[in-house]
């Protein structure tokens, strides 16, 4: 082994030697124990800033969930607003719009809950609503139902509101009509305490759209219900038939229509009245059969089956449809013809001959001519007697 100089270099490389072994060695500890005394440091400083605030030592849980529930709220207004703008161009019908906009509450409605519950005002706390509807009869009139279908045009509309658990807030309940953005009515009401019901009417032209109508406190939405208002459709008949073209006296005439309701979208259950009625020259044979039914949209198909009174004279009749729905009316008639209750319509022209015999078993008639047994053996054909 090489023995090490003594000399002054071999001093200082000696010592270099042993600084490199100690930075090596303790630079962890070090560091580790400025990293424990920075914790320190930091704990106190929370202690002392949280000891008078008690409620401040949850916000660092509280805030994450309020910045998501924001997060979602602010995807839930422009989702809405991007639905708004569809349906402002047009893009979207009334039915397609009610869908999606139903759908977007239902995904979002434990976020919009959430963010109500936060800001719930004195007043709030506890309503129920049992139900809201909106209804085209007065409540003065018995059996008040939800409107199925709004029309379009001047008329007055009723909205009823059931509620539990109201706390009277002078100056505090409010109600709203609205069409999108556009306030249409907006009254204070007076809600007894506990529960109770809520009437209001709003007379106008209604535009065709969707509407809302609201119960507020404060910024607090208590209660909403929206209807859509639709233009009144008018049926449009494609084809009127009638079979058969030829009907003798007591026989039976069935009439067939063709209808839709152009414009229809996801329409259900239209009441519709079918009419079908036999006339000549505007005055009524027979009939008419009237039926209530239900349409939706699409191509519909109804048959009437109608007698033939059995002393109507012969000649040319018609088959006259009548549909009505909305309020609206659509009519179309075929013509049939009706023969004679005598002798055959061909007889009558003259154009009917008896089957020729060999001239050795009866005489030769004239052309147009009708021996008796001949006729018999006519009228089993027309008959099938």
């Amino acid at each position: 082994m090489k023995k090490r100089d003594s000399g002054l270099p071999g001093k200082i490389a000696e010592g270099y030697g042993e600084f490199r072994r100690w930075r090596v060695g303790r630079v962890p500890v070090v560091l580790l124990v400025a990293g424990a005394a920075v914790l320190a440091v930091a704990a106190v400083a929370l202690y002392f800033t949280t000891a008078g605030h008690p409620s401040q030592a949850a916000r660092g849980i509280e805030e994450p969930e309020a910045a998501i529930r924001g997060k979602y709220l602010d995807e839930y207004r422009l989702r809405v607003g991007e639905l708004e703008r569809r349906w402002d161009r047009r893009e979207l019908t009334a039915a397609d719009y009610e869908q999606q906009r139903r759908a977007l509450d239902a995904q979002y409605g434990r976020y919009l809950e959430a963010g109500a519950a936060a800001s719930q005002p004195s007043g709030a706390q506890g309503f129920e609503v049992n139900g809201v509807f909106v209804s085209s009869r007065s409540p003065s009139l018995p059996g008040v139902t939800p409107a199925n279908r709004v029309l379009s045009g001047s008329r007055t509309l009723y909205v009823y509101l059931s509620y539990r658990g109201a706390d009277p807030v002078e100056g505090g309940y409010r109600l709203r009509w609205l069409t999108g953005e556009q306030v249409l009515r907006e009254i204070p009401v007076r809600l007894r305490a506990g529960s109770g019901e809520l009437v209001d009417s709003l007379q106008r032209v209604f535009a065709p759209g969707p509407y809302d109508v609201q119960l507020v406190l404060g910024e607090r939405l208590l209660a909403s219900t929206r209807f859509l208002v639709d233009e009144p459709l008018t049926p449009r008949i494609h084809a009127v038939t009638a079979s058969p073209a030829e009907v003798v006296p007591g026989g039976i005439v069935s009439v067939t229509v063709e209808y839709s309701f152009p414009g229809a979208d996801a329409l259900q259950a239209l009441p519709v009245q079918e009419q079908c009625v036999i006339e000549r020259n505007g005055r009524t044979v027979a009939g008419p059969i009237v039926r209530e039914v239900q349409r939706d949209d699409g191509l519909h198909t109804a048959s009437f089956r109608i007698v033939i009174p059995p002393a109507l004279p012969g000649g040319e009749y018609e088959a006259s449809i009548v549909l009505g729905a909305d309020g609206r009316q659509a009519s179309a008639a075929t013509a049939f013809t009706v023969l004679s209750a005598a002798v055959p319509r061909s007889v009558e022209q003259g154009s009917w001959q008896p089957d020729r015999q060999p001239a050795t078993s009866r005489p030769e008639t004239e052309r147009g001519d009708v021996r008796l047994e001949d006729l018999g053996k006519l009228l089993e054909r027309v008959y099938g007697k």
